[in-house]
């Protein structure tokens, strides 16, 4: 079944609830409170099936100036509006404001409800007709019927209730691509099923038993059920009023505002690159780093603007900017929202988010600029290849970059394809990922600097540790391109890989002068040591600092000079050679050689023959069967 959203805006008192039980036979007005009052304070929520076949969700949002903050909040994921104006009073100033806000959020179509028509004669009735003509004057609103209703007598209502299906049969249902993403309005509980949050799913399919996240605390959790416009149902789609019973959260977890979505889809952020709209009848410029109300989704949140290329917006300006909220939230890219000035909360504007986790910018940057520009304005293929340029040296999945890039994934599948292709390749893969290979280059150069470095400030040295190289190299390093950089670095020669050691192709260890002395003193003391060698320390204990001979040391053992059989257990090489002939030679006379025999034969201890022949066996020469050994 198809599911639609309708949202109510107008001012207060002009019958928006009332218009809804109406239609659906269904009291919004939850709270004991506005019952006594007679005016909506929270959202409410209804539902009813169209003629055509669509089930419609209509979302009652209040019209009080002091609860503005909760009609933005019911505005955002409608699919239309029903804009209500009393006949008795015409276009008021709420009216003007509801009005602004749907047109700064980008809804597109929707009906004028005339309500209270009953308590006018035509002629006000025509009056009032007017008043809303010059409202929605070069609007989306302009040309929609003005439907004269009256909740009392019923007079219009089977009309309105045409033009709604007539709209629904007309706009197109969301799609469900994507990872699932749900602001939440509403938290309550139900004895025995625990925690119930309730939100229009902005994005995606959603499942019971499906793994997902409470954003922007990061919480996991599962979900255990799923209602739709009040019924159970195994999924829920894009455009749906969803409730979801969440397993593991309490009631204190959640909050209005926050954000349920596919684990693992989206990261919280404190900051959001926009495309901002001004309002033409604003008092006052807006100033760069003006404090304001900054909503979207459910929430509200404090902020400063950060204004990108000046030092002020004029009223009716449309301008690039950075947000800096003062807590964290989820948005994605594309996400409509609106700002309000900090005190008084007059509404200042509104836009679409273009970056929904940017680093933070300074004025006046024009390569900010014109990347922003690509995210607006750009082909498909720009605005995947920004997304992993902004990425930095880190693979994405194409799920991964059309969830940052607010695309579909079949857009980011093709584009992906001819970024790869290109000449030369805008993207690289790397398994099911990719990188932007402007940071593959760029970390390959850097790689090649901190070796080039080490070798000039370690000549002596075989090589850096890779996870040493990799840590220089940045934090944020992928693991997945680190080791893709290596692998190219290799495969084209520019370096060798050595066990856990990196070094570049051209470098070579040369002793020279006192460094070739201290080595042929070294070499000496284990040679005429035999299998009873020195440790480590007394080899080198006749050197001063000054002679760098441990660093002499390691140079003889890359040199096979030395062998290391154990921690600071070494053998001349010569003598290592030597031991290993007399083993092969009683292996090929007796077939089999014990530790005992070995060291009998060649006159030393087992403390030398058992890390001996382990250091055989790691060589492939020999191959322990119990207590003896065989040729490998």
């Amino acid at each position: 079944m198809k599911n639609i959203i309708i949202g109510t805006a107008g001012h207060v008192d002009h019958g928006k609830s009332t218009l809804i039980k109406a239609l659906t036979g269904i009291e919004p007005d939850r709270l004991k409170e506005e019952q006594e009052r007679g005016m909506s304070i929270e959202l409410g929520f209804a539902s009813f099936d169209l003629p055509g076949g669509a089930r419609a969700g209509i979302v009652d949002v209040p019209g009080h100036e002091r609860f503005i903050k909760n009609m933005l909040m019911g505005a955002t994921g409608m699919d239309m509006v029903v804009l209500v104006v009393a006949a008795d009073e015409g276009v008021m100033p709420q009216t003007r404001e509801h009005f602004a806000i749907l047109r700064l959020l980008e809804v597109n179509t929707g009906v004028i409800a005339l309500t209270k028509a009953d308590l006018v004669d035509e002629e006000w009735l025509e009056l009032a007709e007017d008043d809303i003509r010059e409202l929605t004057r070069g609007s989306f609103l302009e040309g929609a019927p003005i439907i004269p209703v009256s909740a009392a007598t019923g007079r219009g209502m089977p009309d309105l209730i045409r033009a709604l299906d007539e709209i629904a049969s007309k706009t197109a249902e969301r799609l469900g691509a994507g990872p699932f993403r749900m602001p939440i309005d509403r938290i309550f509980s139900i004895p025995g099923f625990g925690t119930v949050v309730t939100g229009t799913l902005r994005s995606g399919v959603v499942r019971v038993g499906e793994a997902a996240e409470l954003l922007p605390q990061q919480q996991q959790t599962r979900v255990r059920q799923i209602q739709v416009h009040g019924r159970r149902e195994e999924s829920a789609r894009a455009g749906s009023r969803v409730a979801l019973n969440l397993a593991g959260i309490e009631l204190a977890d959640a909050h209005r505002g926050d954000v349920v979505v596919a684990a693992g889809s989206l990261k919280p952020t404190s900051m959001v690159d926009v495309r901002l709209d001004l309002l033409p009848e604003l008092e006052k410029p807006l100033p760069h780093r003006a404090r304001i109300r900054f909503h979207t989704g459910a929430v509200e949140i404090m902020g400063r603007i950060s204004l990108l290329d000046r030092i002020e917006a004029a009223p009716g300006e449309s301008v690039l900017a950075q947000i800096r909220l003062e807590q964290p939230t989820a948005v994605g890219r594309q996400d409509r929202f609106v700002i309000r000035r900090y005190s008084p909360g007059v509404l200042v504007g509104g836009g679409v988010i273009l970056d929904a986790g940017p680093a933070r910018h300074r004025r006046n940057q024009e390569n900010v600029i014109s990347s922003l520009l690509v995210l607006e304005r750009g082909t498909t293929d720009e605005m995947v290849e920004q997304t992993f340029l902004k990425a930095g040296p880190n693979a994405l999945t194409a799920d991964e970059a059309a969830a940052t890039a607010g695309l579909e994934q079949s857009e980011v599948a093709v584009a992906l394809k001819a970024l790869a292709v290109a000449e030369p390749p805008r993207v690289i893969p790397i398994g099911t990922r990719w990188v932007h290979a402007h940071h593959l280059s760029e970390l390959e150069t850097r790689v090649t600097e901190i070796l080039d470095e080490f070798h000039r400030r370690q000549p002596l040295q075989p090589g850096m540790p890779r996870e040493e190289v990799r840590a220089r190299s940045g934090r944020s390093v992928d693991s997945r391109v680190y080791n893709r950089c290596l692998t190219r670095l290799e495969e084209t020669g520019v370096i060798v890989s050595d066990g856990h050691l990196l070094r570049r192709s051209t470098h070579e260890i040369r002793l020279e002068g006192r460094q070739e002395e201290i080595a042929a003193i070294i070499r000496e003391r284990y040679r005429s040591a035999a299998l009873n060698p020195p440790s480590v320390d007394d080899a080198l204990s006749s050197f001063g600092p000054q002679d760098r001979a441990r660093e002499v040391f390691e140079v003889l053992v890359v040199r096979r000079d030395l062998v290391k059989l154990t921690e600071g257990l070494y053998l001349s090489g010569e003598v290592a050679r030597e031991t290993t002939d007399t083993a092969v030679r009683l292996l090929k006379e007796h077939g089999t050689l014990t530790v005992s025999e070995l060291r009998d034969e060649v006159g030393s201890s087992r403390k030398v023959m058992v890390p001996f022949l382990e250091y055989l066996d790691s060589r492939r020469v020999t191959r322990r069967r119990g207590d003896e050994r065989v040729l490998y």
